[in-house]
């Protein structure tokens, strides 16, 4: 079947049915989560692609060109190679203005700040666009060659709209996802450079305060053995508690340290989540079904039914859409075979005996098609490689995404241990000198005030004191083993944080009461981690709030942000968890978790 998308074209059947190829290509780019259906999940990305003020790209400028210029061209006399060439060369004349009508129009949109606004704008000059087509292609033919093209108005603008959103829709919908992608691993980027900062710091201070330690503990030993072997009074005794206590001020004044990474320009380098761009052949991998085909079907029906009727265009449908599936599934058993460059090859080779099949079938149905007929064995593999293409950019935008987000969550979890690894021996060995030393310096004192210490009693303080400084140098170790108190989970994770993202916190009375039971703390810590890392991929928010509040089932844990929602993204995105959404609330995305008071199962990443 040919190509010359602006012949003599069809009836209203034809054009319905080709716009319900259109909704149908739109309905096999993707699907969603959680029951959505793909229509609706392919209106809500297309929706959202018309919305975003980033419709019209330099992507869809390209493939315009391609189609205008080598798929939907004008008719201009009896099919045949010279007359072809020429009709390439007026519908590329032709598409250069209306190339720069929409470039204006692509400047436009992205001023627009109103999301209708910009839907009304997009559509409509693509719709005034396409439907001009025809008539600047016939004064393109009247300045080159004197002659008008060939065709009634009506159906060739049918076919020139049709073509026209099919067309960009496609490419804005999958421009869109990619860019949105790249925008949510920007930001993951950030937010890891942000961490490894503060990771980086704590484990300096880390490496820093046990040497502390080590000196605090070597310097009261040998002090405490000078105060033993010489005269012990009151004030000596006094003197070595005051060196005692000067020493668990210190070291609690360092247990509240800061050690968030800072919010200004300082970072490391974050690339390591991203990946490289492998070979282009490396990179053609299978189209979603009926694209290619139904694309094709969309350009080049309406000449298929002028040519040879309705009949002939019903069996070009059928026809073009068996051999797309028909390459799809060869393209994707070949795919489970060796990778690299042969992956490209053999993508090609499939692709390109589908153009021929294609020929095939047109020179059978219109004998007197001549060269004509070659253009699919082109068209078609063209059409193909550039699907391809941008379906793998999108994968590898969501690919990017994922390891951002695994790193990204893991280094929380880092972040938020190394940080109790830090400041919980501080504080517990502040606690050790305050209870424990200074309390037996205050009995020895009083001993030493009324009398002369005996050797037993002397001992005892030894002793106790040794026992002491050997909890100081354990104090780390207790971290490490786990037995950090759960009650501050919360609290170290929300630290965690601090680098990337400013929260205030809300807790009620009865949720602390029932945050006091280690598996319930743990799963409302887990569930805040999610919903902190859902707001930092989904929008560009500094600020969130933590709200948890008690029910008569559990906790309720309610994490809300700035920021919308992209298509698709509705209750239950972004957490695999039972009792889990996300919703849009004005301008807000809200999380929420529901913890059961008996449950034990923790929410996943």
């Amino acid at each position: 079947m040919p190509v010359l998308g602006e012949r003599i074209a069809s009836s209203r059947a034809v054009s319905s049915r080709a716009g319900g190829a259109a909704r149908l290509v739109a309905a096999r780019l993707g699907s969603t989560r959680h029951g959505s259906t793909r229509l609706g999940w392919a209106a809500r990305s297309w929706w959202d692609a018309v919305c975003s003020g980033q419709f019209l790209t330099r992507w869809s400028a390209l493939v315009s060109l391609l189609v205008a210029a080598l798929l939907s061209v004008p008719t201009i006399g009896e099919p045949s190679a010279a007359n072809y060439a020429v009709s390439v060369v007026i519908a590329a004349l032709g598409w250069m203005p209306l190339a720069a009508a929409l470039a204006l129009v692509a400047v436009l949109e992205r001023r627009l700040t109103s999301r209708p606004a910009r839907a009304v704008v997009v559509l409509g000059s693509i719709a005034v666009v396409a439907a001009s087509r025809s008539f600047v292609n016939d004064l393109a033919s009247l300045a080159l060659i004197g002659i008008p093209t060939i065709g009634a108005p009506g159906p060739r603008i049918v076919t020139n709209l049709l073509t026209a959103y099919a067309a960009l829709s496609l490419v804005a919908v999958i421009t869109s996802q990619v860019r949105n992608r790249r925008v949510t691993v920007d930001r993951l980027t950030d937010a890891l450079g942000r961490m490894r900062v503060g990771v980086q710091r704590t484990r300096a201070f880390v490496a820093t305060t046990d040497t502390l330690l080590g000196d605090i503990v070597s310097d009261l030993r040998a002090r405490r053995d000078a105060l033993l072997a010489g005269t012990v009074t009151f004030d000596t005794v006094r003197a070595y508690s005051e060196r005692v206590r000067a020493a668990s001020h210190r070291l609690e004044r360092l247990s509240q340290s800061d050690l968030a990474a800072p919010r200004g320009d300082e970072r490391i380098d974050g690339d390591a989540v991203g990946l490289p761009t492998p070979p282009l052949l490396t990179r053609l991998v299978p189209t979603p079904w009926l694209s290619v085909g139904l694309i094709y079907v969309i350009a080049a029906l309406p000449f298929g039914v002028a040519a040879g009727g309705t009949t002939v265009g019903l069996i070009a449908i059928v026809a073009t859409c068996a051999l797309d599936l028909a390459a799809g599934s060869v393209v994707r058993v070949l795919d489970r075979g060796p990778q690299g460059r042969a992956r490209g090859i053999r993508f090609l080779i499939v692709w390109i005996a589908v153009g021929w099949a294609v020929m095939a079938l047109a020179t059978t149905l219109l004998p007197d098609i001549g060269v004509l007929g070659l253009l699919p064995v082109v068209t078609l593999p063209v059409l193909a490689v550039i699907v391809s293409l941008s379906v793998d950019a999108a994968q590898r935008a969501r690919a990017e995404e994922m390891r951002a987000t695994a790193v990204l969550t893991s280094i929380v979890r880092a972040l938020a241990s190394t940080t109790a690894r830090a400041l919980g021996p501080l504080h517990r060995a502040a606690g050790v000198l305050h209870g424990d030393v200074q309390g037996r310096c205050v009995i020895l004192a009083a001993r030493a005030d009324e009398r002369a210490p005996t050797r037993d009693e002397l001992n005892t303080f030894r002793e106790g004191t040794d026992r002491a400084f050997g909890d100081l140098t354990r104090a780390a170790d207790a971290v490490d083993t786990g037995s950090v108190d759960t009650a501050g989970e919360l609290e170290r994770m929300l630290r965690a944080w601090e680098s990337v993202i400013a929260v205030t916190t809300r807790i009620s009375d009865d949720a602390r009461a029932a945050l006091a039971a280690p598996d319930v703390m743990h799963q409302a810590t887990e569930a805040v981690n999610e919903a902190l890392l859902n707001a930092v991929k989904h929008s560009a928010a500094r600020d969130a709030v933590v709200e948890i509040t008690a029910s008569a089932e559990g906790v309720l844990t309610r994490v809300s942000s700035a920021g919308r929602l992209a298509a698709g993204r509705v209750q239950g995105f972004g957490s695999r968890a039972g009792g889990t959404r996300i919703v849009q609330e004005d301008d807000l995305v809200v999380f929420e978790a529901h913890i059961a008071r008996d449950s034990s199962a923790a929410p996943n990443d």
